[in-house]
């Protein structure tokens, strides 16, 4: 009997351990800062919409509904999200009134153009991740055109696709702890207690298509400490990346903290009130043509000592020659730098290559005995583009 009861405790025992662990297991890791993941926004279109087929000649109604969740961890504010639907004669589905051009249209486009286009009425707000660890998904929307129909009388059934462009804003913080020293090659004992100088990086980055993939801490003489990292498009292969207009990054954390924009609107004000830093359609013109392709935005900043960052690797100027925009408010931080850099396709014309960026960090002014780990911030803007299409049977109803 005895020998029962201590095996019938032992197997209470693993069992308890093996719930423990699975909880352990299952727990958010507090530590990390952010959640993760290559996505931005999900785009679909609703649950039968389009419709698998209408009928012609001005007799079936019809709706194209667009469904957005934001993945990703940064926010879109109202507006800078754009959903065109391309490939099809607007007119042929009714946009052919100045009223339909009200109806569909967001501030910034010509006012004469026959489009199926608008943009998000409502702020979407990127997943976030609690102090406890703890993850809260980000906002869903739609973007809707209600009340199309097929005018012209057909001869005979025909089939069009349906697709739909967005294009929008978003943005990657990516940041990291580097080994900070002020004699670089000195011998130190607290340095083997408190971090390396000289080590691959574990570069932290939040959910976004755009990242830091690599990122290498060394010694560059007894002063200086080089930084090397990788920007790489991790998106989904059909995507597309464009260069970002500066304003938006100029007013993109002012926006989300204050709830006002960069030019003082409201960021929930109706559409039509809002003239803000919307992505033009020349933004997300996929051609050869538009030297805005495949460009990212920077910032390198290090946040606590700021001590000066100076990098290297980027484009000399923005497309057209102009400056390389200053940080917020036109004033160049201390330990900031910035600048675009162009992802460059490989020989085939398709994957776009990672780009490096080094960067040099000066340790003259830290107290001789310090040795501490210091954080450094990257932050990543651009425009994105991604598509999806469905096809639509287009039914001739003879009368």
């Amino acid at each position: 009997m005895k020998k029962i009861t201590i095996f019938l405790v032992a197997v209470l025992l693993v069992l308890s351990a093996c719930g423990s662990s699975k909880e352990n297991s299952a727990r958010p890791d507090a530590t990390e800062p952010f959640i993760g993941g290559n996505d931005a926004l999900k785009f679909g279109f609703a649950q039968g919409t389009p419709p698998d087929f209408v009928f012609d000649n001005n007799q079936n109604p019809f709706a194209i509904v667009n469904q957005i969740e934001n993945l990703g961890e940064a926010d879109v504010p109202a507006n800078n999200l754009v959903i065109k639907v391309v490939g099809v004669n607007p007119m042929d589905f009714g946009i052919d009134t100045e009223a339909d051009r009200a109806a569909y249209r967001y501030p910034g486009l010509d006012p004469n153009a026959l489009d199926i286009v608008d943009a998000n009425r409502q702020f979407i707000t990127g997943a976030r991740k609690n102090f406890d660890g703890t993850q809260l998904p980000g906002d869903k929307d739609y973007v809707e055109f209600p009340d199309l129909v097929y005018l012209p009388d057909l001869n005979g059934n025909t089939g069009v696709i349906i697709r739909a462009e967005a294009c929008y804003n978003y943005m990657t913080k990516t940041s990291t702890l580097l080994c900070i020293k002020k004699d670089l090659l000195a011998d130190s004992n607290s340095e083997i207690r408190v971090c390396k100088l000289s080590e691959e990086k574990d570069a932290k980055n939040s959910g976004g298509p755009v990242q830091v993939t690599a990122l290498k801490q060394v010694p560059q003489g007894r002063n200086k400490i080089q930084v090397t990292f990788m920007v790489e498009h991790v998106g989904h292969k059909s995507a597309r990346l464009y260069e970002i207009e500066p304003a938006y990054a100029e007013g993109y954390e002012h926006s989300v903290s204050t709830g006002i924009d960069f030019k003082g609107v409201p960021i929930n004000a109706p559409i039509i009130q809002q003239n803000t830093g919307l992505p033009p359609e020349s933004s997300c013109l996929d051609d050869v043509t538009n030297r805005r392709m495949n460009r990212v935005l920077i910032d390198v900043t290090s946040l606590h000592s700021g001590q000066p960052v100076i990098c290297s690797g980027f484009d000399a100027t923005g497309v057209g020659g102009e400056a390389i925009p200053a940080p917020l408010g036109g004033v160049r931080q201390v330990g900031k730098s910035r600048g675009y850099v162009t992802l460059w396709k490989d020989a085939q014309g398709g994957t776009l290559q990672p780009r490096a960026i080094t960067c040099t960090i000066d340790t003259t002014n830290i107290g001789p005995d310090e040795v501490y780990e210091e954080l450094l911030t990257m932050d990543l803007y651009y425009t994105y583009q991604q598509s999806i299409e469905k096809p639509m049977e287009i039914r001739d109803v003879k009368t």
